[in-house]
């Protein structure tokens, strides 16, 4: 077990294996690396592999926070609410401890997954022909009534209707952010856990159950993603005060800001990124993805007026699109940047899909201007 604290004097492994007590066996060692503090302990308990194993960090001896690392998180105010059917198997909350925590789930076997012959050599259809679902798990399968908690949208109650998608035409559903969010009812764009799914939806199984029925129906799954903020439950976000918090800007230095907004700078952002993006290619063999508000992922300093071009937000990219390369070539990566021509073809060249320019031919012909058609 592993956490970067840059700044902090001390962390302890509080797992359920050892019923949340806080002892000295787990105190965590820590390495200073590259200026950076990590925390890390190995535990000797037998673990089973197939069984869930919560557990939290404690901080300083105050500050309870889970992993931002974790495979699954449970929501100490959000999973009492959780109908029956979501998740076959779900951990339960320890609300006879405590419910006041965020917590991590540990499970060995967590990413294991009998991938069959059309995922493992999927395709990924060309960017240039892409017919794209954009899809609301919540509301796609759900019947309308999930505020009250009667029937939510699941990845399980998604796949009997992949075929009607083929039918339609699509090769790409985009999914809206299935990260771990804040509540049981969300868009998914205040995220709090950024490798978990969040169990509204279902298992880490069920989606790959729905990505290999996907593939073997000749659709690619692009996930939105959201790095230019995130809720407040987030671990890192909860583990420092606001105004020395090296991971989150006190005030956004651009002109779109929402909910609490990452430090694009700091090299621990820039890392965890890259390993969220292969996390999701590599474990769930999702095919790009569709990167949220791009105008708010410039370094602090690069911010004059929002709209304008800005290098800083080219290399972010440029430096993103590269580590989704490196697992697949072919992926899949769509900008919601909406700036300058300079910017996005810059990014385009660099062969990142921009919404503005694959969007405002659309848009135009569809008003009756048909000179761009080629271009749509």
């Amino acid at each position: 077990f592993c956490i970067a604290a840059p700044g902090k004097s001390s962390v302890i492994l509080v797992p359920s294996w050892d019923d949340y007590q806080t002892l000295n066996k787990n105190v965590m060692k820590y390495h200073d690396y590259q200026g950076f503090r990590y925390f890390w302990i190995t535990t000797s308990e037998k673990l089973k592999d197939n069984e869930y194993y919560p557990y939290y960090y404690l901080v300083d001896g105050t500050i309870k926070v889970a992993d931002p690392y974790a495979k699954l998180m449970l929501d100490c105010y959000s999973d009492k609410w959780l109908p029956s059917g979501c998740f076959e198997d779900m951990p339960k909350y320890p609300y006879d401890k405590f419910d006041d925590t965020m917590l991590a789930v540990y499970r060995g076997d967590i990413d294991n997954y009998d991938w069959d012959d059309a995922t493992k050599n999927f395709n990924i259809p060309d960017r240039r022909s892409l017919t794209i679902y954009e899809l609301l798990l919540r509301d796609f399968t759900g019947d309308g009534s999930d505020q009250d908690g009667k029937q939510f949208g699941t990845f399980r109650t998604a796949l009997p209707k992949v075929q009607y998608l083929a039918d339609l035409g699509v090769n790409a559903v985009e999914l809206l952010p299935v990260m771990e969010f804040n509540g049981n009812n969300s868009w998914g764009y205040n995220t709090n856990g950024y490798m978990a799914v969040d169990k509204a939806y279902g298992s880490p199984r069920d989606m790959r159950d729905f990505v290999a029925e996907c593939h073997r129906h000749g659709i690619a799954v692009i996930l939105d993603i959201v790095f230019n903020q995130s809720d407040g439950l987030h671990p890192w976000y909860q583990m420092y005060d606001i105004k020395s918090n090296p991971f989150f800007n006190e005030t956004a230095p651009h002109a779109y800001s929402v909910l609490n907004d990452w430090k694009q700078d700091y090299p621990l952002v820039t890392q965890h990124w890259k390993d969220v993006l292969t996390y999701w290619m590599e474990a769930y063999k999702v095919d790009g993805f569709r990167f949220d508000l791009v105008k708010g992922l410039g370094l602090n300093s690069s911010y004059g007026n929002t709209d304008s071009y800005n290098a800083s937000r080219v290399t972010k990219m440029k430096e993103l699109h590269a580590a989704i390369k490196a697992v697949n070539p072919d992926a899949i990566h769509i900008n919601e940047l909406l700036g300058d021509d300079r910017e996005e073809n810059e990014m385009g060249d660099d062969g990142q899909l921009n919404w503005k320019k694959v969007n405002e031919p659309a848009y135009q012909y569809c008003m009756g201007d048909a000179k761009n058609v080629s271009q749509v």
